[in-house]
């Protein structure tokens, strides 16, 4: 149990100041096995050089000018799928992957969190869940659509479920891949599970220790050379650039890291009104995530009026998409409609 605030510690550099990767039951679903080679094809585009595209900025609330991008659409009654990237500090280029869902009568769009990636940070310094909601209210109403899909992953699970309980007439549905929900005490619990397996990967010599260093603000290769303990199989050959993207901003992650903690008062009341929203969603999780499965229950139990899937997804970590995207792209596919 977490009952005070707590200070960043000297060994935070295994992962504990950040909550990165920092994600009402109806079905499990079940698994065919993991698609062939050629899988990805049912859901890419069959003409995606014909889509609507456009990357530019949007103006949110407090001059904060946020990095977007945009896929697809343009169909009449398209639907409107809004991507939240994790971290804190990350960007949305690690997300890329589901622009493959686009098409003219879906819009995939994402977009950099204050102060990650291109977007600008605040003025004022302020990292805080209104702030955050704020953001993606903005690129809600940029969109034009009146509701709209929202997809988050870890630390953006949070903010996506936020963003639902403060204006649910605006979210048809809801999908939290591997999401940090909405409670302290869980983020707690989960860190914890992840620095063990980082020191036991660190005794296996899979993870260097010490870890890189921060330079010129950036955690970019303190993420990559992580990777192996967000793996379901930490000796599977990946490419770290693909898993993480192409940034990490070390000051946001911190800022928004302690953002969470100080609106830790507002937490039960987003939770409570999350239980009140009764729209579709889909909470999705791999099995060997290393934040433990206790946040897709997690969120399972907060989302009480929701029509809610639950998908555990076998032999895959935080990151399910690296270890098994045929099956991943297909499910949320499936879920958008």
């Amino acid at each position: 149990m977490i009952n005070s605030v707590p200070k960043p510690a000297p060994s935070a550099r295994r992962r504990g100041h950040r909550l990165r990767a920092l994600a009402f039951i109806t079905a499990v679903l079940a698994f065919a096995p993991l698609a062939p080679t050629g899988a990805l094809a049912a859901v890419r585009p069959a003409a995606a050089g014909s889509l609507r595209t456009w990357s530019g900025y949007i103006n949110s609330t407090d001059g904060v000018r946020l990095r977007a991008n945009s896929v697809g659409g343009g169909a009449p009654s398209a639907k409107v799928v809004v991507l939240v990237h994790g971290g804190p500090g990350l960007s949305l280029t690690y997300l890329r992957i589901f622009d493959l869902l686009a098409s003219p009568t879906r819009q995939i769009v994402s977009y950099d969190q204050r102060g990650s990636g291109l977007s600008t940070a605040p003025a004022d310094g302020d990292y805080g869940i209104e702030a955050q909601v704020s953001d993606l209210a903005a690129v809600r109403t940029w969109t034009g659509a009146q509701q709209i899909t929202v997809i988050g992953h870890s630390w953006g699970g949070y903010l996506a479920a936020a963003y639902t309980a403060l204006h649910p007439s605006n979210v048809a549905a809801l999908a939290l891949i591997d999401a940090l929900p909405p409670d302290l005490n869980a983020a707690a619990t989960g860190e914890e599970l992840l620095g063990e397996r980082i020191s036991q990967l660190q005794g296996e010599g899979l993870i260097p220790n010490p870890l890189p260093p921060v330079v010129n603000n950036s955690c970019l290769a303190d993420d990559e050379a992580l990777t192996p303990a967000y793996l379901a199989n930490p000796q599977e050959p990946v490419d770290p650039s693909v898993v993480w993207g192409s940034s990490c901003t070390e000051s946001t992650a911190t800022a928004a890291t302690q953002a969470f903690v100080n609106d830790q008062g507002e937490l039960p009341a987003i939770v409570t009104d999350l239980g009140q929203w009764q729209g579709d969603a889909l909470v999705m999780q791999g099995a060997e995530d290393p934040f433990g499965l206790g946040w897709s229950s997690t969120s399972v139990a907060e989302l009480k009026s929701a029509q809610t899937q639950l998908v555990i997804v076998p032999g895959a970590g935080h990151f399910p998409w690296i270890e098994h995207p045929g099956l991943v792209l297909q499910t949320v596919a499936q879920f958008i409609g």
